[in-house]
């Protein structure tokens, strides 16, 4: 293996694992903290070692003794450092390790808890060089091998994976598909340089968040001294899962095109008041209410045995703009462990300026995560304005997509039968719940794009919805967004709702990072649970699925998820207006969609904080239209805040609103993906976790074969009777 191809390898690997810990957004789950495994290990320094099972993968996680000496092996390390040796400092430490090499990986990573000015720093270590993110791949020369590796500005509060505060995790080489890599470690010496700053002068900060009319209220908060460290909270935040623990202090995610002006990510939550005791100096304070209101800045001096009072009123950017329209996150992976989990992350949404949480509970081929302590009713407070609702996100396959119910009063599970997605649909709807599928990207192809799943699914009128965003548009999926399938199943005449939501998995972005609103009317009232009305709202298409800008369309005055009855060749009247807080990006253009193709354009010469079209356009026979804002990636991270509305649609008296110019061609193309998959092994596919479900996809596979083949046939005689339709001039999505 030559360097190169191991910086390149292990560059890719150093990514994914910093999702893991919270670093940057979890794409589709494949790297989230599963669990953990307590190892024994003697170390005079250490509390305690657990093994952390990091993605979709386990590992062997084991203590034993070589030549004498006793070692832990395991994939991923989490480190707890006795706290009378270090805790909450701000100092160089060198680490001394020693690695056995036998069985180990070719590379180690070094990932622990910094004070500034990210959350964490990473070493890769071998061959005697550590650098942040860079590796040198160990070479088999010797038995053993000896790093020691700096830590600048090291802090050892507790802060990683476990409460620890030092992670090693295994570098995967070549042959990593092979299983997850593991690394031997047999010694460890933690050296301290002593040069933490002491503070025995103090003062205390009095904070109050507040809303329009003074009343206290959530919010997310970001406390930086004049060195970038966050001291950490008092016990009067709101506590927040994190990484499968309860903890006040967790970090925002870099790369959400959420504004956050801070190279220090670590952010707290407090329930509209709270006091802390604080080292005297500057502050820098950051408080932030969710994308509807601007992040407010302010510098705060606390000085010795004093009380500082300090208010903030967030401002709201919208202008009325929002009246009723009610903000949810489709897709959040929170578990709900009793009544007072349920309190804290209704104050956690509230401060992200969600009023709808659809917690999903997540299963794959073997297990299940993010547990509900209840089923059948939702959790409302009615102070905050917020309710809890239960969803899934289960069966998930690489094959058919990752299936998602929302608002159904039960779990629905059949892992005897978990490639026949059709038994966990009924359920879902019979028990009140809508169906849709996660994850369909602008991009084409990936590893669990719902491709087949939604031509399977959605021509049998099993589908209600498909989720188009989750995370930021990146350079190469701008243009292709939002997905060109939506548009398809369109222009067959099926209507599905667009959703939008953070996938939030308690370990990485921030709940409503990327979130759907749906019209109830202005005449809601907050301290009735909005749920209802909220999937209400959903299942009539009357939303707008957004990163950022608020936008909203309507033809002859009729608004988003509406149906006009016209006539052939009639005129009719489109105004879009598009708006985002010029914090978070500024917008590049507004695009109309008509029958999915681009109708008209409006790109101002520079990029602004609102942009406005009207239009005439002359009616077909039928369709529908659809307005997209893009941003121009203004932000620190190049990520370009998006929005998208359900779409408005007119009919003539013939009824249907689909485009039979399209049709034919469409309908052949979802015949001839459902070819493809008639012809799929699973065998060929990789899946989620597929180090534990690996064993098992194919003989599950094999085991439905026979009703998938019956579902296609099914499908395609649907596909067959819309090319007729189609053919005939007629627009009609239903036998």
């Amino acid at each position: 293996m030559t360097p190169i191809r191991s910086f390149k390898r292990i560059a890719a690997w150093l990514t994914l694992f910093s999702c893991a810990l919270g670093a940057c957004n979890s794409v589709a789950h494949n790297w989230t903290l599963r669990g953990k495994q307590v190892l024994p290990w003697n170390n005079p320094q250490i509390k305690s070692v657990t093994s952390v099972l990091v993605g979709q993968s386990t590992s062997l996680a084991e203590s034993l003794e070589i030549d004498g000496m006793q070692c832990v092996r395991a994939s991923t390390l989490a480190l707890d450092v006795h706290d009378d040796i270090a805790f909450d400092i701000d100092e160089k430490v060198e680490l001394q390790l020693l690695f056995h090499r036998a069985n180990s990986a070719a590379a180690a990573a070094v990932i622990y808890d910094v004070n500034a000015p990210r959350a964490m720093h990473t070493q890769l270590v071998g061959n005697g060089v550590g650098m942040v993110g860079v590796g040198l791949g160990f070479e088999p020369q010797n038995q053993w091998f000896t790093q020691t590796v700096a830590l600048k500005r090291a802090r050892f509060a507790g802060l990683g994976p476990g409460s620890s505060d030092i992670v090693l995790a295994a570098a995967p080489g070549p042959d990593a598909g092979n299983g997850p890599p593991v690394i031997t470690l047999c010694d460890l010496r933690i050296i301290r340089s002593y040069s933490t700053p002491q503070h025995r002068e103090t003062g205390k900060l009095e904070l109050r968040v507040v809303d329009q009319s003074g009343a206290p209220v959530p919010a997310r908060i970001g406390l930086y001294d004049s060195t970038g460290r966050t001291p950490l909270p008092s016990s009067e935040a709101v506590p927040i899962q994190w990484n499968r623990d309860i903890r006040s202090l967790v970090e925002v995610t870099p790369g959400y095109v959420d504004y956050w002006p801070s190279d220090n990510i670590r952010v707290f939550y407090i329930d509209g008041d709270y006091g802390a005791n604080l080292p005297v100096g500057d502050y820098r304070l950051l408080v932030s209410r969710g994308p509807q209101y601007r992040v407010e800045e302010a510098s705060i001096t606390i000085k010795d045995d004093e009380s500082t009072h300090f208010t903030v009123e967030p401002q709201d950017w919208t202008a009325n703009k929002l009246a009723g329209w009610l903000p949810g996150d489709t897709h959040l992976h929170i578990a709900r462990n009793g009544p007072r989990s349920d309190q804290s992350i209704s104050r956690h949404l509230a401060a992200e300026g969600i009023a709808v949480g659809h917690l999903l509970q997540m299963g794959d081929l073997k297990d299940t995560f993010f547990h509900h302590y209840r089923w059948g009713s939702d959790h409302h407070e009615k102070e905050l304005g917020v309710t809890l609702v239960n969803g899934q996100e289960d069966p998930r396959t690489a094959l058919l997509g990752h299936l998602m119910g929302l608002g159904g009063r039960a779990w629905i599970r059949k892992p005897e039968s978990y490639y026949h997605y059709l038994p966990v649909i009924r359920g879902i709807r019979d028990a009140g719940g809508l169906v849709g599928y996660a994850h369909l990207r602008g991009v084409p192809g990936g590893r669990i794009n719902p491709l087949y799943g939604l031509a399977l699914d959605v021509p049998t009128h099993n589908i209600d919805f498909v989720e188009l965003l989750s995370s930021p548009l990146v350079a190469a999926e701008k243009a292709q967004w939002p997905s060109k399938t939506w548009f398809d199943f369109l222009n067959l005449g099926f209507r599905l709702t667009p959703a939008g939501g953070s996938d939030y998995m308690d370990n990485a972005n921030h709940p409503g990072a990327v979130r759907t609103y749906a019209y109830v009317g202005e005449t809601h009232n907050r301290e009735q649970s909005g749920s209802q009305e909220w999937l209400s709202a959903f299942k009539q298409g009357r939303v707008f699925v957004t990163s950022g800008p608020v936008i909203d369309m309507k033809i002859d005055g009729q608004a988003i998820g509406d149906t006009l009855s016209v006539r052939p060749n009639q005129s009719l009247q489109i105004k879009v207006s598009a708006a985002v807080n010029d914090q978070v990006d500024l917008l590049q253009r507004l695009d109309v969609y008509h029958n999915g193709r681009l109708m008209v354009s409006e790109r101002p010469q520079s990029p602004g904080a609102m942009i406005e079209l009207q239009r005439s356009f002359t009616a077909t026979e039928g369709g529908w239209l659809v307005a997209v804002a893009y941003g121009a990636g203004t932000n620190r991270w190049a990520h370009s805040a998006a929005a998208v509305t359900a779409p408005v649609y007119y009919e003539t008296k013939r009824g249907g609103t689909c485009d039979p110019s399209q049709a034919e061609a469409i309908a052949l193309s979802m015949k001839q993906r459902l070819a493809q998959l008639r012809k799929q092994r699973v065998v060929n596919i990789p899946d989620v976790r597929p180090w534990v479900v690996a064993g098992s996809m194919a003989p599950a596979y094999e085991k439905v074969l026979p009703k998938i083949h019956q579902r296609i046939a099914e499908s395609e005689r649907q596909y067959d009777h819309i090319i007729r339709q189609a053919r005939a001039g007629l627009c009609r999505a239903e036998v």
